[in-house]
């Protein structure tokens, strides 16, 4: 091989693919990530209540 290989020095011969992944490693990856997804949409939506009552009050207090 030539190119950029060669550079590289790499040995086809010596070269190993890489191991499998395990099913259960990737759902317990994927069920994290949805456990943080719902939590981030969860305090982002009692966030917002939370800010439209404090600009509500806020108008009412200003007389609006």
């Amino acid at each position: 091989m030539g190119g950029p290989w060669r550079s590289r020095q790499f040995d086809p011969l010596a070269w190993q693919p890489p191991a499998p992944r395990l099913e259960v490693e990737r759902q317990t990856a994927e069920s994290r990530s949805r456990g943080d997804c719902l939590l981030g949409i969860a305090v982002a939506y009692v966030v917002s209540v939370l800010t439209s009552m404090a600009v509500m009050l806020a108008l009412l207090k200003a007389g609006w």
